[in-house]
């Protein structure tokens, strides 16, 4: 039995954490990722003095982010090259 049915590669995500320790008087750019798979977007710029968390997270060009407490609302994006090197809490 002959299926239309065509084969393609997976691709798999692997986990990427580049953390860094906030410096004061650095500036940072933040993103955001909206709901419902409607993408990341650029934030406010915060100074590393104004950085409450003991570690922020610089993404990249094609990252994968997902805001934790709204997965279930489609807050995932891919990072696009814009966007590159800003920052997440």
């Amino acid at each position: 039995m002959q299926s239309d049915w065509k084969l393609e590669a997976i691709r798999v995500a692997t986990p990427v954490v580049r953390a860094e320790k906030p410096v004061a008087g650095q500036v940072y750019r933040q993103i955001g990722v909206r709901l419902w798979g409607e993408g990341a977007y650029e934030r406010e710029t915060i100074d590393g003095s104004q950085i409450q968390y003991s570690l922020f997270f610089r993404v990249e060009r094609d990252d994968i982010v997902v805001n934790k407490i709204w997965a279930r609302s489609g807050s995932v994006a891919v990072v696009p090259e814009s966007l590159s090197g800003s920052y997440v809490k």
